[in-house]
């Protein structure tokens, strides 16, 4: 969506880029254009008075923007503390388990942390805040980690999905929708999705670690704010 030249700012502009041609035709990043699933009919086909006409669900999907799933995924536990996973296209999604175990999750024996490369890089200006939680119509049983990112300084777009160890196996179904992004600002926000190779390459280049910790991140961001001041 092209903006007016002369928008001072009025706008909240979160560039989505992919490198994948088919992710891009297929299961692009986008705002909820449409009205999420409609709720159940009873015998009588009168609406039951469920959440379908709640004003925060609708309200949800209008200022909300959506991640799908661009491959199957498949996770699964023995029982005995291993988890395996599958995806149907490792060149499209990679799923690792290098936060497994951290202590900042908090998590025991029972559940295992995977962490779900997206095939996406976004870049905002701003350094709006976004918070990303499950999407209101994921329907497995992933358990996502919800939190709040920045993407002026920080641009991977990474889902962490805590599993069970219990015996258990779930799929996670072709254009699923996994996770909502909701700004934390009244602007209005526009969403730019893009395939460009060369483009998802710079900001791909952009966001690296010249630390050991994310605390140099920290500091990089309040270098930035200070200089904005």
């Amino acid at each position: 969506m092209k903006l007016p030249f002369l928008n001072l700012k009025r706008y909240i502009v979160l560039e989505c880029v992919t490198n994948h041609q088919g992710v891009f035709d297929n299961v692009p990043v986008e705002k909820s254009k449409k009205a999420m699933r409609s709720g159940q009919k009873d015998e009588y086909y009168k609406p039951i008075h469920d959440f379908t006409y709640c004003w925060s669900r609708i309200n949800t999907a209008r200022v909300s923007v959506t991640i799908p799933n661009p491959c199957e995924m498949r996770f699964q536990a023995d029982g005995e503390g291993i988890v395996n996973y599958g995806v149907a296209d490792k060149q499209v999604v990679e799923v690792d388990f290098d936060h497994d175990g951290d202590p900042a999750y908090g998590l025991d024996k029972s559940m295992c942390m995977t962490k779900i490369h997206m095939p996406w890089r976004f870049n905002e200006e701003t350094g709006v805040t976004f918070v990303m939680a499950r999407h209101i119509e994921n329907r497995t049983p992933m358990n996502i980690v919800s939190g709040v990112m920045q993407y002026k300084h920080f641009s991977q777009v990474n889902i962490f999905n805590a599993v069970s160890n219990f015996a258990n196996k779930y799929k996670v179904d072709y254009k699923e929708p996994l996770v909502s992004l909701y700004p934390l600002s009244d602007l209005p926000l526009h969403v730019e999705v893009k395939c460009d190779k060369d483009r998802f390459e710079k900001i791909d280049q952009q966001d690296y670690n010249p630390h050991f910790f994310a605390s140099g991140l920290k500091r990089t961001c309040s270098h930035a704010m200070q200089a904005g001041r």
